[in-house]
């Protein structure tokens, strides 16, 4: 889909490159308007290949979650353009999984992954048995009938993450989904997403603020600069496919982790002396 400052409109674009399945020009978006108008996100020029998994990284306010609502269609971009090449008519193109979990406390664990299946179109006697397939997958097999409050929060993720992987989107975006894990969980869900990614080849844009979780995770490590965010620097990360979170253990991957924080630092230490500053700090 494509999206244009001047009419707002979308629609199919499969001429826009042979291997960019998301394609970003002169991106950016403000909110608000006059005096108190922030300026959140670009200009950004960014290709995220086709099964590409693209880690964002940077200060915090600098439009990394507000990128990815624009590729969702979340947001209208408030200049540039957002290219998004979908193949075929699949019935769920994007999934996205946030921080906050958002699957519905009144439904079951196995109601809640039926509910997106039923929204991206999924027949009925069809959606029992997906839905199944990815809580066994994620280890939720046996909490089917369980609801949201009976679960820690680790496990609502991984209902978060099977839901969204159930409509088997061509594309999936994960905004700071581990955020809000303790470690020991977070190290489980980033070996299970490794191995779902790596077996399935989907397109993902990962948010997270932890440069060790974007080397363990992604192809290529995109850094941001702080608000209004632009691209600062991008890493090919090098370790090879299938790959496991032991690759923080090496001494390549301490190295890489020192380059990417000399990158990141002064925008950090800049967003910092705009809050001390008094200058208007949102989570963007």
């Amino acid at each position: 889909m494509r999206v244009h400052l001047d009419d707002v409109q979308t629609t199919a674009d499969p001429s826009s490159g042979p291997t960019a399945k998301i394609s970003a020009r002169g991106i950016g978006r403000s909110f608000g308007t006059g005096p108190g108008a922030v300026h959140a996100l670009g200009p950004l020029d960014l290709d995220i290949g086709e099964g590409e998994f693209v880690s964002l990284v940077g200060p915090s306010g600098c439009g990394k979650s507000t990128f990815v609502r624009l590729v969702a269609g979340l947001l209208p971009p408030t200049f540039g353009e957002m290219t998004v090449r979908i193949e075929g008519d699949p019935p769920a193109p994007i999934a996205t999984v946030f921080q906050g979990f958002g699957i519905f406390p009144w439904k079951t664990v196995l109601g809640n992954v039926k509910f997106a299946l039923a929204a991206a179109g999924v027949e009925r006697r069809d959606a029992n048995e997906r839905a199944m397939r990815w809580l066994a997958r994620l280890g939720l097999a046996d909490f089917a009938d369980a609801y949201p409050e009976t679960l820690s929060g680790g496990m609502r993720q991984r209902v978060a993450i099977a839901r969204a992987l159930a409509t088997e989107p061509q594309i999936l975006l994960m905004d700071e989904p581990f955020a809000a894990i303790d470690a020991q969980m977070r190290e489980m869900l980033q070996e299970e997403l490794l191995t779902i990614s790596q077996t399935e080849r989907r397109t993902v844009v990962f948010v997270t603020h932890s440069l060790e979780e974007a080397l363990v995770l992604a192809d290529r490590v995109v850094v941001m600069t702080a608000r209004p965010g632009t691209l600062l620097s991008e890493t090919r990360v090098p370790f090879g496919r299938p790959r496991d979170t032991r690759v923080r253990e090496g001494p390549e991957f301490g190295r890489l982790r020192v380059d990417l924080w000399t990158h990141l630092r002064d925008e950090v230490q800049a967003q910092m002396a705009g809050q001390r500053g008094g200058t208007a700090q949102a989570t963007l």
